[in-house]
């Protein structure tokens, strides 16, 4: 077994050519984070949205220059704002865009505030995000997909539509959980209706079952890889070091 500590890992598995999913991770001193930008089928060259919006997200993850307080919504949608109008400027870039057409993109984060065990999420779109319970491997879900078109689809990054309005959810301190608690985030092409396949797996390696870190995101990738998707999907699992205390003293 490798050393306890928070940990973050994120699994693509592309249906698109080119894949208009993007998926990043932060594991920094202060902070762990997931990030998950799917682009609007229907928009031109989305691929270019998800993949702008998710690293320029990370950048300020990492920097902390525009992301200090995370329960300040205002903050979140000014960087959203910031987002898009950088989406804009790179699709202008782009030789053979028609007149009045943008890329567009969901965006989802869920960061973990590694000194304070605060767990935070922000979305703008849609997608799917749960929490699961470490000592009783049940799942709450925070986010489903939803069945919009892209000209439904709410408060997305898209440079053709007013300004992008995130939801900011505190979803509580891990530390104050019975068995702490792991977050599975992803695009609206990965089938997380019902969650406990990939729990299970999860928990497998929780039960000291794998034996390297390597292994475990194997077998996420491999459960992703297994599923019947006819859509990009990206996936992202942020397991806390406390989670992973609580199951070693139960062993």
């Amino acid at each position: 077994m490798w050393p306890i500590d928070d940990r973050v890992w994120c699994a693509k598995r592309p249906y698109h050519s080119p894949c208009q999913d993007y998926g990043a991770v932060v594991k920094g001193d202060d902070l762990c984070a997931l990030i998950v930008a799917d682009g609007v089928g229907g928009c031109w060259r989305s691929e270019l949205a998800s993949e702008t919006a998710a690293l320029g997200l990370r950048s300020r993850l990492i920097s902390r220059d525009a992301l200090r307080h995370f329960s300040d919504a205002k903050s979140i949608a000014r960087v959203l704002v910031d987002l898009t109008k950088e989406i804009r400027e790179r699709a202008l870039r782009e030789p053979g865009r028609p007149d009045g057409v943008w890329p567009a993109t969901t965006l989802i984060a869920v960061i973990y505030e590694r000194r304070s065990g605060e767990l935070w999420l922000f979305y703008a779109g849609d997608g799917t995000v749960w929490f699961i319970r470490g000592d009783r491997q049940e799942g709450m879900p925070l986010l489903l997909p939803t069945a919009n078109r892209a000209g439904g689809l709410l408060h997305i990054l898209y440079p053709q539509a007013s300004d992008p309005q995130p939801v900011v959810m505190r979803i509580g301190n891990v530390r104050a959980w019975p068995g702490g608690g792991l977050i599975i985030i992803g695009t609206d092409g990965v089938p997380l209706s019902d969650p406990r396949g990939l729990v299970d797996r999860l928990y497998k390696w929780l039960r000291g079952q794998c034996e390297s870190e390597s292994d475990l995101g194997a077998e996420i990738q491999q459960w992703l890889d297994e599923q019947r998707i006819s859509d990009d999907a990206t996936l992202g699992v942020l397991l806390p070091k406390v989670t992973q205390e609580w199951w070693e003293r139960e062993r």
